[in-house]
């Protein structure tokens, strides 16, 4: 054999590597030059520093009479954000975007080499992390948290295969507390992982849940968990910022019944349930299972769960990117996730839905294309080689 076949793959080995820190690199250059010059445009920076110095002013930041701002997150979040709002603005603005910037990367990077197939390749790494830019870099510009809830599911799966189970159940406890929804995550590990997991994550959550009380009184701080609760349950946002099952079935027969759509919710709840107890028991390792679940976790978050709105869809931007690359890596199923990629990045881009809104159809581009994930994610599962 002559060096030209080696020469050539560290050649690609570098180009790729390159490729995808540069990559990371301007995206983060992009974003610090937009915060620097205007810490408030396309930015949600502002309503999470507006709404922590109120809430540790006092006021009610669950109460749409008394803050006007639309502030879903818990008391928790707004301890922890509490570092920002002592810097200057901008410089707090800059900060909390390279820190979710950061962040993704980090957790791409870390579930590229510990838990998706074919990761420990640098190469394949780097054209993974290369191809999950593209339908996350809208969530990231405007420093919006969804990467960051899935960096904190995702170290969880990564100190689940350690087997570090205090550790898993405190980050996927920390999620919850900043959009709640993650639960459906969690509870996905727990029900795979019962022993392990079911009494050490309410523990957690419990005591992360008691934070505040060290900065305010037992009856200040329950109150806030019930306004919160009131608020997370109170009338919804208006349907048109929604892209979901609910979308499609609009799409198909409107008026969409709600009682009906709340069964067909929990039926695919069930079914994503049963579907990952049912590879937890047959998974030739850990790995594959925690694989599994992430699939069909944010699948059915952002098909069939609460709320989901177009920077939502970032969620399944590392796993998109993953599929993305080993379909052409794997020769399988290449245009059916390169449709399913496209729809997502699309549909990701802001003026794409305003330019064809004549076309109704297109609101249904991204949980279109995650339905189409999960289809080839489970062909390319039944089509893999038996293990011995």
């Amino acid at each position: 054999m002559t060096t030209a076949n080696p020469q050539r793959s560290q050649a690609l080995e570098l180009a790729a590597s390159r490729l995808a820190l540069g990559t990371w690199l301007a995206l983060a250059i992009i974003i610090a030059v937009k915060t620097i010059q205007n810490p408030d445009n396309h930015s949600i920076y502002t309503v999470l520093h507006r709404s922590t110095s109120a809430w540790w002013g006092g006021v009610n930041v669950y109460d749409r009479n008394v803050f006007a701002d639309d502030y879903r997150y818990g008391p928790v979040f707004s301890l922890a954000f509490s570092p920002f709002i002592c810097l200057p603005y901008t410089v707090g603005a800059l900060l909390w975007a390279l820190l979710n910037v950061g962040i993704a990367y980090w957790a791409i990077r870390a579930l590229a080499e510990r838990i998706f197939p074919g990761g420990k390749s640098p190469f394949a790494r780097d054209l993974l992390l290369v191809a999950s830019i593209f339908p996350s870099a809208h969530c990231l510009y405007s420093s919006q948290t969804n990467l960051l809830v899935f960096a904190f599911v995702a170290f969880a799966a990564i100190a689940v295969v350690d087997g570090r189970w205090w550790l898993a159940a405190a980050l996927l406890a920390i999620p919850i507390h900043i959009k709640v929804w993650p639960i459906a995550a969690a509870l996905l590990m727990t029900a795979c992982w019962p022993r392990r997991l079911a009494w050490r994550l309410p523990i957690a959550l419990v005591a992360i849940a008691a934070l505040p009380l060290l900065v305010g009184s037992p009856a200040w701080v329950t109150h806030q968990y019930v306004d919160w609760y009131r608020y997370l349950v109170g009338p919804a946002q208006s349907r048109h910022t929604y892209r979901d099952a609910w979308t499609i079935w609009e799409l198909i027969s409107a008026p969409v019944n709600p009682l009906y759509y709340a069964m067909m919710q929990l039926s695919a709840a069930a079914v994503a349930l049963g579907l990952c107890l049912w590879q937890a028991r047959r998974a030739k390792s850990t790995q594959d299972a925690l694989l599994f679940i992430l699939a069909s976790w944010t699948t059915w978050q952002l098909v069939f769960g609460p709320g989901t709105e177009r920077n939502t869809f970032a969620l399944i931007a590392p796993l998109a990117g993953w599929a993305l690359a080993t379909a052409f890596l794997e020769r399988r199923g290449r245009w059916m996730m390169s449709i399913s990629y496209l729809l997502m990045v699309l549909a990701a881009i802001g003026g794409f839905e305003d330019i064809f809104k004549s076309f109704s159809i297109v609101k249904a581009m991204h949980p279109a294309g995650v339905l189409v994930f999960f289809a080839w994610f489970l062909i390319r599962l039944v089509r893999l080689p038996k293990g011995p």
